[in-house]
């Protein structure tokens, strides 16, 4: 009897939790979101369907004349903002446009902020230029620090909510994203640290992994240019010990697909989980989207010694090995 009791109540608390993480809000026009990065990707992806929804958007984008952007500015009810997250000038800029913007329409508020914007450099630690490792840092983890600074006002006084948009590297790092995968670890650090900060002002604070889109996003469109910089920058004894190898790895990441247009990402999961993230009552620390063979190898990764672990990763990147001369 009593072993019956006690499942009953476990049951009934299993099912008190789940009904918590489900319950959500409804959109309203009245209700506004800054998402930066919106000129292609996931950036533009979420605009879109935030906009989609019955938010109001507020689309900020590098360039005013990307495509992402002006497709976003022939849609209704969203206000495209020229942002460079790595400029105070241009943050204080995107602040001033998006309070007259909120003071012009006195209904709406600013409820949510979506820190997407990024960058990545594929390629050994050794062969980033010092302008790519800073650029990788400034964008991924201070950018999105400061234009959280500035709009943290608005944020806290509607007790809304900061979603940081980090990555499957955050958890894991991998060879060839040492730099990305820092600047986004250490992303999701802060990300931890200001939730328990801003917990007392009733302001949640969410970190978002979406998965792997290379074909779907630009995140690969400047890779060219990137192999250039780092080629040119070597000196002649690490291009002569990595010219070789530097070649073939590069040679390899040139047939991954570079989508031509902007389009929003197709993926049932992405959007369902950053409904999640955007209207749950009580929303998670963590929403993470894991394809089977993330979720397969990263739960590897957890549970193996480390000679192992770092013999699945470099199964898991599947890129060029080098050959020992």
């Amino acid at each position: 009897m009593l072993l019956e009791i006690l499942i009953c109540i476990c049951f009934t608390l299993v099912l008190l939790w789940l009904n918590r993480f489900s319950k959500k809000y409804s959109p309203a026009k009245n209700q506004a979101v800054l998402i930066t990065g919106c000129d292609s990707g996931i950036g533009f992806s979420t605009a879109k369907y935030c906009h989609e929804i019955g938010f109001t958007v507020f689309a900020a984008c590098l360039n005013e004349g990307s495509e992402g952007c002006v497709q976003l500015k022939k849609l209704g009810d969203v206000f495209t903002v020229k942002l460079d997250v790595t400029s105070s000038e241009s943050i204080k800029k995107a602040l001033t446009h998006v309070n007259n913007v909120l003071r012009a329409n006195p209904g709406i508020s600013l409820k949510t902020l979506v820190n997407n914007a990024g960058v990545m450099v594929f390629g050994e630690f050794s062969w980033q230029t010092e302008a790519q490792i800073r650029n990788q840092v400034t964008i991924n983890l201070i950018g999105a620090m400061n234009v959280t600074n500035a709009f943290m006002s608005h944020i806290r006084r509607n007790k809304g909510r900061i979603i940081n948009i980090c990555s499957h590297c955050s958890l894991e790092a991998l060879p060839g994203l040492s730099v990305y995968a820092a600047s986004k670890a250490g992303l999701l650090a802060w990300t931890n640290a200001l939730r328990v900060e801003m917990k007392k002002f009733q302001v949640s604070v969410i970190a978002f992994i979406p998965g792997s889109y290379p074909q779907d996003t630009k995140i690969f469109a400047q890779h060219e240019r990137y192999v250039k910089e780092m080629s040119e920058n070597m000196s002649p004894e690490d291009w002569n010990l990595y010219k070789d190898y530097f070649n073939e790895y590069n040679y390899y990441l040139s047939f991954i697909s570079k989508p031509t247009e902007c389009r929003p990402i197709e993926n049932y999961y992405f959007y369902s989980i950053l409904n999640s993230a955007l209207l749950c009552v009580y929303p998670k620390a963590r929403y993470c989207y894991s394809p089977a063979r993330y979720f397969f190898y990263h739960s590897l990764f957890k549970i193996s010694p480390v000679f192992i672990r770092d013999w699945l990763v470099l199964k898991f990147v599947n890129m060029p090995s080098w050959k020992t001369k």
